[in-house]
Order: structure tokens, then sequence, then C-alpha cells
């Protein structure tokens, strides 16, 4: 979690991280679903207060899953440009649009995950399949 939390401070405001307990919600990011779907292994709330939290992944495709799940259900939200910032094991949402554009950044070398059906990015931005059908992981963002 601090090495991801140090990541996410070289690009956004994101000092200190705060564990956050099992079983309470966190302000943004994943709902309870998606943490109780067995993909996350810790989480941790930075920023102010606690507008970005952070998601320790232990298995990628499982999460992209449950994530899919959600954004299918409906719980994903009605925005088709967005989703949520993904590294190799971590994942991270933010209240603040401005930190979720600074992870997209090519210095940073994240990408989204967006699982919405009706998500068209405009001509140049990327647009690359995830590891479960019916998502890309993409550089394009609209709050």
């Amino acid at each position: 979690m601090a090495a991801a939390a140090r990541f996410v401070n070289g690009f956004t405001p994101c000092d200190p991280i705060k564990t956050v307990p099992a079983g309470s919600h966190p302000s943004t990011g994943p709902d309870e679903k998606l943490l109780q779907a067995g993909t996350v292994i810790e989480r941790g709330t930075c920023g102010s207060p606690g507008r970005t939290s952070i998601y320790m992944i232990k298995d990628a495709k499982a999460f992209q899953t449950a994530f899919k799940a959600e954004t299918d259900a409906g719980d994903g939200g009605g925005n088709p440009n967005q989703g949520i910032v993904v590294g190799q094991d971590f994942a991270m949402g933010s209240e603040s649009s401005d930190a979720m554009s600074a992870l997209l950044q090519p210095q940073a070398g994240l990408l989204m995950l967006n699982c919405h059906p009706d998500f068209k990015p405009p001509s140049g931005y990327r647009k690359e399949p995830a590891l479960v059908k019916g998502c890309v992981l993409t550089d394009y963002y609209v709050d």
C-alpha cells in the first residue's frame, strides 16, 4: 500500500495514506460488492478528506470481472466515460477529476478500466482490450 500511495502521490496529492477497515464504506471507488468479491486485499484513502481511494488487488482478472459485473448491474455509474484507474497490482478511484486525469498522463503509465457498453472515445485515444471481454483499458476520461 505504501508503494502504491507513493506512486500516486508523485502525480496527485496522496499523503498520508490511511487504511480503511474491512466492512466500512470508502468515499470513492468500487463499492462494498466489489470488495466482497475477494479481489481486494487492502484499501486506503488519501487526499483531503479521503477523496482518493487505493485498492491493492490480488487477482487483476477477478477484479476486472467484478468491476464489469457492477457496471452491467448499473452500480458503476451512468457516465460512459468513467471507470477506475488500474495499475499492475492496484486500482485507484477519486472524487477529484484532476487526480484521475493526472494518473492517465503518459508519464504515469496507467490506464482506466472502462466496462461501460456505450463507451466510445474520440480518435487518438487508446482503447485496448482488458482481461475481461466487454472492458477496455483507455487513457480517455471525462468527468
